[in-house]
């Protein structure tokens, strides 16, 4: 199926999610830090203002009410209110101790909560009035430690417009931050799945039978790894693809080379007994064309076996038990297991015939010491022997179906031994170790018997 190119917009949307999130709390944070140093800077003022209010005031206006409005007192003292109102753009409201409004430059005051004076003597509140904002300041009026009242200032609209302003302000930071970051995101995904999309494409091209690998790895990132890491892969395909095919000539070459020889034998059996004179030989040469059939029959029986799929049934055991099937048949065998009292699972049978394999080749190529050890931590069997070591090229090919160096020998043995090892999920590595031949049967990872 062909793929969607969505995944740069699938890191982009990721990036923006990101981004939203923390503008948000970016907001949340900038916006709470300036309106709390703004505050902190208002409440001082107007602490100021409350002060030099307390100062200028006399306790007198505290005992008064709006129905004294009439009176000189009370008309010079709002007079004096309304100058300090319009001198701090603050507007002024004095209550009684008993939270009534003595007197405001307000025209409808608010009343005094009865939970303000319990705050102390300052206490303070800003906020929002249908979009407007409002700070409240309270002071406690004192003489001589008697509390006559409270001083209430309060501002509003344009006294407060830095408010508004920081919000107006704060918002047009974040959006073009929001818009820098999205480009930023945008351009780092696009670079980011440019880089994947030219190894989807050497991907594709190296699938379609490309004869080398089109990638070349630029950078030192986890990208960089992975398309150096399919170059790689690429190669050991290759080589893997052209050994194989090496592998079927010889195996090709091999089986023609064992089905000719009996086949030449019986053209030629044929064309005696078509001769004049060899009724007498008959009985004879038609026992030597059966002998020859039967030899054809014994290779590809082999070959059979050898191709068969057989179901791999492991079971554990203890590893003494396996090594003493080897030494029933080969008594010379130095046999043993590391530690002595280790399991194997493996399919008993197969890998039996595999171990023999071996250890009847080693005897046949004239070793006179062969050892068998099977090493439980590596999971490992190792079969060596003092025969002759094989030589790097020949060793090369020993698991190849139908290679054999030895006079009449068929060169299944070995191939067979492989194919097992591989069913049981394991791999076979022949070394020269010390003047010896070592073959290595590592065993793949233990399966759970049903």
């Amino acid at each position: 199926m062909k793929h969607k190119k969505i995944f740069k917009w699938e890191i982009l949307a990721g990036f923006a999610v990101i981004l939203l999130i923390n503008v948000f709390f970016l907001n949340l944070f900038v916006n709470t830090a300036f309106k709390n140093i703004l505050d902190a800077e208002t409440d001082s003022r107007l602490e100021s203002v409350a002060r030099h209010l307390d100062s200028v005031t006399d306790p007198v206006i505290f005992m008064l009410s709006k129905d004294y409005s009439g009176t000189g007192v009370y008309s010079a003292y709002m007079e004096t209110l309304k100058k300090e109102s319009a001198l701090w753009k603050t507007d002024i409201t004095l209550f009684g101790k008993n939270g009534g409004i003595c007197a405001s430059t307000l025209e409808s005051p608010p009343l005094l909560d009865s939970y303000i004076t319990a705050m102390g003597t300052q206490y303070s509140v800003t906020f929002f009035d249908r979009g407007v904002p409002v700070k409240k300041y309270y002071h406690t009026y004192k003489r001589d430690s008697r509390i006559y009242g409270t001083i209430s200032l309060e501002q509003r609209g344009e006294s407060l417009q830095a408010f508004t302003g920081i919000k107006k302000t704060q918002m047009t930071i974040v959006m073009l931050l929001l818009a820098v970051s999205m480009v930023m995101a945008f351009l780092f995904s696009y670079f980011v799945t440019k880089r994947i999309d030219k190894t989807v494409e050497a991907m594709e091209k190296i699938s379609a039978g490309a004869e080398k690998s089109p990638l070349i790895p630029a950078g030192f990132d986890e990208i960089t790894y992975l398309q150096e890491q399919i170059n790689t892969m690429v190669d050991r395909l290759k080589t893997a693809q052209e050994t194989r095919f090496e592998e079927i000539q010889i195996t090709a070459m091999g089986l023609a080379h064992e089905i000719k020889n009996p086949a030449a034998a019986i053209y030629s059996l044929a064309e005696l007994i078509q001769r004049p004179g060899q009724e007498k030989n008959s009985v004879k040469l038609a026992a030597k064309i059966r002998e020859e059939i039967t030899r054809l029959n014994s290779i590809t029986d082999r070959f059979i076996r050898f191709a068969r799929e057989e179901d791999i049934i492991r079971e554990e055991i203890p590893a003494a038990d396996f090594m003493r099937l080897i030494a029933e048949q080969y008594p010379d065998v130095d046999a043993k297991t590391d530690p002595e009292n280790a399991l194997i699972n493996i399919d008993v049978l197969l890998m039996e015939r595999a171990v023999k394999n071996i250890v009847k080749n080693s005897y046949e190529a004239g070793a006179k010491n062969v050892k068998v050890l099977y090493e439980a931590a590596a999971r490992r069997i190792v079969i060596s022997n003092d025969a002759e070591p094989i030589d790097t090229e020949t060793a090369k090919k020993i698991f190849i179906p139908f290679f054999t160096t030895k006079p009449g020998g068929m060169g299944i043995g070995l191939a067979i031994t492989k194919n097992i090892v591989e069913k049981h999920g394991g791999k076979i590595e022949y070394k020269s170790e010390h003047g010896n031949n070592v073959f290595l049967i590592t065993i793949g990872n233990k399966k759970e018997l049903k």
